[in-house]
């Protein structure tokens, strides 16, 4: 499955391993760690046996860079894809994540363009009125107010809201870190500090390992990763970010105070009703 567990009825030469386990039928359980194929490493000289004809014809080392032939491309087909590694529950997953992200973007779209159209149409007369007055406003104020103070405003207002996402970004990682640097010191039994631009085999080499710390991240911050799940992440700046965007215990959102000034578009937009509503 996609811990690497596989389940069977008992213990023998005959048994049918599987992936998913069945109260009834499967009453054992093995693990044993498939290692995933990243990229192919060629040698200059590869290994051959003693005595064989190609090793006496391949004794001078070839100068310049190794030239791919035929039987490097031969040995890149027999890579096995990513695919074929994944379990069911993989699988199922990914085209599942993606459905629901491919129907939540056509929702919102849907949605958006739903409420434009009723605001044009006048489904709701008090609050196109209040649209068109608001237009009108904003036509005399272009006849007085420069166009380049506008856009000023509109830039300022940007790196404004990026430079406030930014702070919490690293406020959440650093809190992870510092967790995580406590946690592992208990483990191993000396002090350490540990880096957002560390690797993550630092934890590996000082005695934490991965089932380990894929335990603590779901008993602590409330999060259902599997082993495969951190295999994304290649320094610790990355793995805290994965943790802080699924963990419900950081605060990931802007909070949005419904006072009018806060978002002025998407709270007049609230009030515009849909289809269903109207």
């Amino acid at each position: 499955d996609e811990n690497g567990w596989q389940y069977a009825f008992a213990f023998t030469e005959e048994a049918q391993w599987r992936h998913t386990m069945d109260t009834v039928q499967t009453w054992v359980r093995r693990r044993q760690h498939y290692g995933r194929c990243i990229c192919l490493v060629m040698e200059d000289e590869p290994f051959l046996a003693k005595g064989s004809s190609d090793s006496r014809s391949r004794q001078a080392p070839a100068e310049g860079p190794a030239a791919t032939g035929p039987e490097d491309a031969e040995m890149s087909k027999e890579q096995v894809p990513v695919e074929s590694m994944l379990t069911e529950n993989d699988q199922l997953n990914k085209f599942i994540g993606i459905y629901l992200s491919i129907r939540n973007d056509v929702d919102f779209i849907v949605s958006i363009l739903e409420k434009h159209k009723n605001l044009i149409t006048w489904k709701d007369v008090n609050v196109s009125t209040i649209a068109a007055w608001l237009l009108a406003l904003v036509l005399c104020l272009s006849l007085v107010v420069p166009t380049r103070l506008v856009f000023v405003l509109i830039i300022g207002l940007t790196f404004y809201i990026g430079s406030h996402m930014g702070r919490r970004k690293r406020k959440n990682r650093a809190v992870f870190l510092e967790a995580l640097s406590r946690w592992s010191s208990s483990v191993c039994g000396r002090e350490l500090c540990l880096k957002g631009e560390e690797l993550c085999s630092t934890l590996e080499e000082n005695g934490v390992t991965r089932l380990g710390l894929r335990d603590w991240c779901n008993s602590n911050y409330r999060t259902q990763f599997t082993l495969k799940s951190f295999d994304v992440c290649i320094n610790l700046a990355e793995l805290a970010d994965l943790v802080v965007q699924a963990s419900p215990k950081f605060e990931k959102i802007v909070r949005r105070y419904r006072a009018w000034h806060s978002d002025p578009y998407n709270n007049f937009i609230d009030h515009v009703p849909s289809d269903d509503t109207a």
